[in-house]
């Protein structure tokens, strides 16, 4: 007998009691069998009541034969797709198009991200979904009562809800926030807010600009993220390092802290723990999640460190060609170099064709190439995009550098 099988005898048991006694079921028989034809409309009340109890005990027994078979049947996975295709966490998202594009989950949620902006889902469960919003637009609309967590982070800010409508404004350059809740309700938490965070009903919204204290910029302070929480919420500044470490619970790891995004904390905490040695021995997902510490943390040194490391240490997987294409974002967008940008978009390229970063990297490297003055290689480019994208939202400008007329200028 299985574990179900046995859970299943003790829940019919507790449905149907004990029974009747042996005294009361003899009662009854008499009561049927030797009563006076004038009491006959009596017996037939007995017997309806019986009948009744009969067909009450078999519709317990189907109700909990229903309820077996649903506590028995696995939660089904939950999916994601992108533009109609299947796509497996970590992932990357860039909205090129005019229009709004789709993330699709299978349970019925959906993330639309405006044009221009760029996302990421980093973690996807049966119970539990995590993506990131690095710089745009989006509007969540997401299943109530599926049993499923969602939490998106944007910046230092991490935005968590179990079903509702809402949209996220994040702009990276400004680290500003913005969060509308049309309906539901959710709670932003992380950044410069409490450590409880703020929770949103319909209706509301937040607006906050991150403004971290210089300090915290380059050092990590002496105090515990708890305490500073604490005295920030107070007013009052605590009278010294070591009293307050006394009373304050342990720090949470560099990795709780990442996922709460808080990611200036866990980067500090993640230097306390060696950052040399995690790069070298964290797993392939770990790796990620302390490179995009470092990436949203505004530590470009240490997110090109642990990208490298990333990209070298697994070679040929999934994840080492979204490393490059991340330091290929971090070279043109933070580091300001554009030739270094062009070597690691062509590295993502040749190990990732036709994935579906592969358009956004494709038109980045046209503009790059452009804007060099590296026409017959942006020319090479162009026609890979015609091929791989031809109906993409560069497509035009990918023509116009492949036509004859443009080869002569």
């Amino acid at each position: 007998m299985t574990a179900h099988d046995e859970r299943f005898g003790q829940v019919l048991s507790a449905a149907l009691g004990e029974g009747p006694s042996a005294a009361t079921l003899a009662a009854q028989r008499r009561r049927l069998l030797g009563s006076p034809p004038r009491n006959r409309l009596g017996a037939v009340r007995s017997a309806t009541r019986v009948r009744i109890a009969i067909l009450a005990a078999a519709g317990a027994v189907a109700l909990i034969l229903a309820l077996g078979r649903h506590w028995s049947r696995p939660r089904s996975e939950l999916h994601a797709t992108w533009s109609g295709r299947s796509v497996v966490a970590p992932a990357v998202f860039l909205a090129v198009r005019a229009h709004p594009e789709a993330l699709d989950f299978s349970e019925g949620s959906q993330f639309l991200l405006e044009p221009d902006t760029r996302a990421e889902l980093w973690y996807l469960s049966p119970t539990e979904a995590r993506l990131a919003l690095d710089d745009g637009h989006l509007l969540a609309s997401i299943r109530k009562h599926t049993g499923i967590t969602w939490s998106i982070g944007a910046g230092p800010y991490s935005i968590r809800v179990m079903g509702t409508r809402f949209t996220v404004d994040w702009d990276r350059e400004k680290r500003t926030l913005r969060v509308a809740v049309r309906e539901g309700r959710v709670r932003v938490s992380g950044g410069d807010l409490t450590q409880d965070g703020v929770l949103l009903d319909a209706g509301a919204f937040l607006e906050r600009q991150y403004e971290p204290a210089p300090a915290a910029l380059d050092t990590p302070s002496a105090l515990p993220a708890a305490t500073l929480s604490a005295a920030a919420a107070s007013g009052v500044a605590p009278e010294s390092p070591r009293a307050s470490i006394a009373t304050t619970a342990p720090e949470p790891g560099w990795e709780v802290l990442a996922r709460q995004g808080k990611f200036r904390d866990a980067l500090a905490a993640a230097e306390k723990a060696g950052f040399d040695q995690l790069v070298a021995e964290l797993s392939e997902d770990g790796l990620l999640l302390l490179a995009n510490s470092a990436r949203y943390g505004g530590n470009s040194a240490r997110a090109r460190q642990a990208l490298l490391g990333l990209h070298g240490r697994f070679a040929g997987r999934r994840s080492a060609a979204l490393a490059a294409y991340y330091l290929a974002r971090e070279a043109l967008d933070v580091e300001r170099q554009p030739a270094v940008a062009v070597r690691w978009f062509e590295t993502f390229l040749a190990e990732s064709p036709r994935g579906d970063l592969a358009e956004s990297a494709r038109a980045n490297l046209m503009s790059i190439l452009l804007g060099m003055g590296d026409r017959a290689k942006a020319r090479k480019v162009a026609a890979e995009y015609l091929r791989y994208h031809p109906h993409g939202a560069q497509a035009k400008e990918a023509r116009s550098l492949t036509e004859p007329s443009a080869s002569t200028q």
